[in-house]
């Protein structure tokens, strides 16, 4: 079996999340905001948007950019952003799930997690469940514990 280093090239596992709203009527009833997802990776030295949409799925080249221009760009779109580390590749078969954009960014991520199922449980899976609501309490630097495999972009 391959290492995780020959997979993916070191300084390339981070990825940035980003969580919106949807004009698709029938994804109203989930939380405002957290309607879609979409996650940018980064393959050799590029940065990649993968958008998975209900009648397809967008790949885009986003090109040399930084990690703090890609989040930028999706908070002055109103998305609320995330960067984590994506896990390493195992060898082992994802569960099966409906295809989702929830669940195309989880197989991207590598999250196995089962109840994970809307926008808005994956960003308070990445969160480490602490998102009670929109509104984050104020919380001083030192207090902020990262959940393992979270990175501040």
């Amino acid at each position: 079996m391959m290492g995780a280093a020959k997979i993916r090239p070191r300084g390339q596992s981070l990825a940035i999340v980003a969580f919106g709203p949807s004009s698709l009527r029938y994804l109203q009833v989930l939380k405002s905001g957290y309607q879609h997802c979409l996650v940018a990776t980064q393959a050799g030295g590029q940065w990649h948007l993968l958008d998975p949409l209900s009648n397809g799925m967008e790949i885009l080249s986003l090109g040399d950019v930084t990690p703090r221009e890609i989040v930028a760009s999706f908070r002055d779109a109103g998305c609320d952003v995330v960067a984590v580390q994506r896990k390493p590749p195992v060898m082992k078969t994802m569960p099966l799930a409906p295809f989702t954009c929830v669940e195309a960014v989880k197989r991207v991520l590598g999250i196995r997690a089962r109840s994970v199922l809307t926008p808005w449980q994956l960003r308070r899976y990445l969160d480490g469940g602490r998102l009670s609501s929109l509104r984050r309490s104020s919380r001083s630097a030192r207090d902020r514990r990262l959940r393992p495999g979270v990175a501040q972009p």
